[in-house]
């Protein structure tokens, strides 16, 4: 979550997509499409 905020996405989004991806729900195509438009890098 802290990576992800320090690369600029919104606190509450960073949340958002830590807890899906701890519970093992995946991502939404919003999310993905945020995280490639932010140059996140894949794990």
């Amino acid at each position: 979550m802290q990576e992800l905020i320090k690369k600029n996405i919104e606190p509450l989004i960073a949340f958002e997509i830590m807890e899906r991806v701890r519970k093992g729900k995946g991502l939404t195509t919003e999310q993905e499409e945020l995280l490639i438009n932010k140059n996140i890098p894949s794990w």
